[in-house]
């Protein structure tokens, strides 16, 4: 993704703790596909996700490359969402908004990795997750969790 990653460690038998910096470049996507209720594609487009939008109004929604692996973002912070699209031009890309809406489109869909926030709406990105290895259809999909703390 032509990033970089950056460790400053200090030296050990301090209290002080191992900072990780990773730096992404950004692009900008055209537009997505919207995905229907019960997870078909659609054909219309739907504009791309603005500062303006509220989490409300992030739809499920796929890019239109329909032979590239399926990524589902579960998040439901649209900047953190349009970024994470951005990232990700080569794969398609399902987003839900909340832990309970994630966890029935992997159920629907299936698919091949899920990015998911750890602070989420209804059902958070731990329980969301336990459902997701506790069911036989999505047990094998790896999960990468997400967090925004800052506490130690």
């Amino acid at each position: 993704m032509k990033g970089s990653i950056e460790v400053k460690s200090p030296p050990v038998g301090t209290k002080k703790g191992t900072e990780f910096t990773v730096t992404l470049p950004m692009s900008i996507v055209d537009s997505y596909t919207a995905v229907s209720e019960n997870s078909k594609v659609l054909p219309e487009p739907i504009p791309k996700i603005s500062n303006s939008d509220t989490p409300s109004k992030i739809e499920p929604s796929f890019q239109s490359n329909n032979s590239r692996e399926l990524i589902l973002l579960v998040e439901d912070n649209a900047d953190v969402v349009a970024y994470t699209a951005s990232c990700l031009p080569e794969y398609k890309l399902a987003v839900g908004k909340d832990g309970q809406e994630g966890f029935d489109i992997a159920c629907e869909l299936i698919p091949d990795l899920i990015i998911a926030d750890l602070m989420i709406p209804f059902v958070d990105g731990m329980e969301m997750s336990r459902r997701l290895r506790q069911d036989e259809r999505t047990s094998h999909i790896p999960i990468i969790m997400l967090s925004a703390k800052a506490d130690m």
